[in-house]
């Protein structure tokens, strides 16, 4: 009993001045400014990236880049059964961004690309599976816009 206590308070030392701040809630604002945002591909899913990373143009900082996003999405079936039927889906969605000098936009200074996909089975009713890939759409944007908060702030 003596040893749990003693371990109890040595780990709340430990974890309570290692330091460690949470990335989302950071409150500093990137130190660059958005020129110009150019969208390619699937335009709702570049606008509710944008509309969840909180990208804006002119943020008035030292560093000015051009923002391109590029956006795919792709709907397969994976899987038929005998009568040709699907079974199984896959939803995937890739998005590239791209930060390029505003004078010359051949130089670039960072780029990557995101990619998710989610696998799932076919229900007999097709208006609740067309509300269940929104769903799932939604969560995959949700995913790849957290990935894009943390590539634009590091």
């Amino acid at each position: 009993m003596y040893i749990k206590k003693i371990f109890f308070i040595v780990m709340i030392f430990a974890i309570s001045n290692c330091g460690y701040q949470p990335i989302h809630l950071s409150k500093s604002a990137p130190n660059f400014t958005i020129n110009e945002i150019t969208q390619e591909g699937d335009k709702t899913i570049n606008r509710k990236i944008l509309s969840r990373t909180n990208i804006k143009n002119k943020n008035k900082s030292e560093a000015e880049y051009n923002l391109t996003i590029k956006s795919l999405k792709k709907n397969e079936i994976t899987s038929k059964d005998t009568n040709g039927n699907a079974l199984t889906h896959k939803v995937s969605i890739q998005v590239d961004i791209i930060l390029s000098n505003p004078e010359d936009s051949t130089i670039i200074f960072k780029q990557k690309s995101f990619n998710t996909s989610f696998n799932y089975n076919d229900r007999g009713n097709k208006f609740s599976l067309s509300q269940y890939v929104k769903t799932i759409e939604s969560a995959l944007i949700d995913k790849i816009s957290k990935d894009i908060k943390i590539f634009l702030n590091f």
